[in-house]
């Protein structure tokens, strides 16, 4: 089994930009991304990308495009549907290890215990052959993780009911919140946006705070004025979330107590004296419940836990930014800066390397 001496998990806007420095700087490599094609969240962004400097896209699948074109230019090729789900340190990870830096024998076969194994998995089509790019373990012996982060979720019971449309957008299509009854948990800007989205078509909206006071731009909260049909309950927090249920009896005899499609929330207060909660109804009851909570890294299991200090492992783009620096053009120079960092550490290992040999 080779061990390579880059590999980059994630094809997303660190992930590419890592790819092509680590290119330009002379090393070539393995790059993987778990879904079908290169980009990450671009795909997501339907609105206008006027902020990255030199460069404007309609959205951002047309900025994802001109990256991949970019890549593919340079040569640099993406192991699509590989989902790396688990990395195993290696020696030269832990602390005060002295590298062994063996090469590898004539058979090809990697003698160092000096690589990282990254426990991989096939997300495609799962009715074709497994090719020869489907192995299951690979070894590194540097790793930049570049995977992004994902919605943080509550963890409180019944969440798995809105599991499929919790993180819905609220940009594409509002209008299918028409006449709805809809429940928004969060207080910073994806909140108050998708509030904002949806009020037009609404019969209610209500926001669920968990602070005092919103965490949004000013901007955003200002709107919410204009529109009356938002309610802003403030330190307040989702408890339970249940189905609702209805008498049949009525409609239909011989059928009794069925789920109506509605949601049943269990609020709790933060403070029970609290004078910034407005009358509200508890259980509350909605068509639909969003979470704009905030996003958290989604980084591969690893045990102990991956650590940016990690020796030969970097975390570049969202998954290593805080919240309030994440966006496309950090992520490009995250990764910019784990490449090099990565290039120049393989480089003082080969050095090390060489002068044990010559000893």
């Amino acid at each position: 089994m080779p061990c390579h001496p880059l590999v980059i998990i994630g094809a997303g806007p660190a992930g590419m930009s890592a790819a092509l420095w680590a290119k330009r700087l002379g090393v070539t490599p393995v790059v993987f991304e778990r879904h079908d094609v290169s980009g990450g969240q671009l795909a997501t962004i339907e609105q206008p990308i006027d902020d990255y400097l030199g460069l404007f896209a309609d959205d951002g699948r047309a900025l994802q495009r001109r990256f991949v074109e970019h890549l593919e230019r340079s040569g640099i090729a993406v192991r699509t549907n590989v989902s790396i789900e688990r990395i195993e340190r290696p020696a030269h990870a832990v602390r005060g290890h002295v590298p062994t830096h063996k090469t590898e024998t004539a058979e090809g076969a990697e003698t160092a215990q000096d690589c990282w194994r990254l426990h991989g998995a096939y997300t495609g089509d799962q009715t074709r052959r497994p090719g020869p790019n489907d192995a299951t373990v690979y070894r590194a012996r540097a790793v930049i993780v570049a995977t992004g982060v994902r919605p943080r979720r509550l963890g409180i019971p019944g969440e798995a009911l809105i599991a499929d449309t919790a993180f819905a957008s609220t940009s594409r299509g509002p209008e299918r919140f028409r006449g709805r009854h809809v429940a928004i948990v969060g207080g910073g800007d994806r909140a108050v946006e998708g509030a904002l989205n949806i009020a037009p078509h609404a019969a209610q909206v209500w926001l669920l705070v968990r602070s005092s006071a919103l965490r949004a731009r000013k901007a955003l909260r200002e709107r919410l004025n204009d529109y009356p049909n938002v309610t802003m309950l403030r330190e307040t927090t989702l408890e339970r979330i249940d189905r609702a249920r209805i008498d049949r009896k009525r409609i239909n005899p011989g059928r009794t107590g069925t789920a109506d499609g509605r949601f049943v929330l269990t609020l709790g207060r933060r403070k029970a004296d609290s004078p910034h909660l407005p009358t509200a109804p508890n259980p509350l009851i909605v068509d639909d419940v969003l979470l704009r909570i905030g996003m958290e890294p989604a980084l591969p299991d690893m045990e102990p836990p991956i650590e940016q200090t990690a020796e030969g492992l970097w975390i570049a783009g969202d998954a290593a930014l805080p919240p309030s620096e994440r966006s496309i053009a950090a992520a490009v120079g995250c990764g910019m800066r784990a490449a090099k960092r990565a290039v120049l550490w393989l480089e003082e290992q080969d050095k090390i390397g060489s002068l044990m040999k010559e000893h």
